[in-house]
């Protein structure tokens, strides 16, 4: 058999292997990207539903008569309902931001805190700080 031939026909069948490589690659690349689509229209509901929760909750803070404090790892204060101010004798809006120990005139909220962050949950009895401050 003629070399030049043999060379033309290994090439050919190289170049039809590729080929076959090539489409079973674009259509994996294909279903990638629906998946990738998919993935991301899932992201986005799931973040919308998460937003509209974040406002419910938000209208149920504002409406207990209970008050509330959400603290960050750092003990500072995150979220704090209209009642919490009321309750700890503090002008509305100015308790995010502070840490919890700015919040009370009571050593046992850093106790406590720390065991909420730990546990979830915490219960403890504490006394407001005056309306100015430590």
């Amino acid at each position: 058999m003629d070399p030049l031939l043999v060379i033309t026909l290994g090439l050919a069948a190289v170049s039809i292997v590729v080929g076959a490589i090539a489409i079973r690659n674009g259509r994996a690349y294909n279903r990638s990207l629906a998946v990738i689509r998919r993935l991301r229209a899932s992201a986005a509901q799931h973040d919308e539903e998460v937003a509209r929760g974040g406002a419910e909750q938000a209208g149920l803070l504002q409406a207990l008569d209970s008050g509330v404090l959400r603290v960050d790892g750092g003990l500072r204060v995150v979220v704090a309902n209209p009642a919490a101010h009321r309750l700890l004798g503090r002008p509305p809006g100015t308790l995010p931001g502070r840490s919890v120990m700015e919040a009370f005139l009571d050593a046992g909220i850093e106790s406590m805190a720390q065991t909420a962050l730990g546990q979830g949950t915490a219960r403890a009895e504490l006394r407001r700080a005056d309306a100015d401050g430590p």
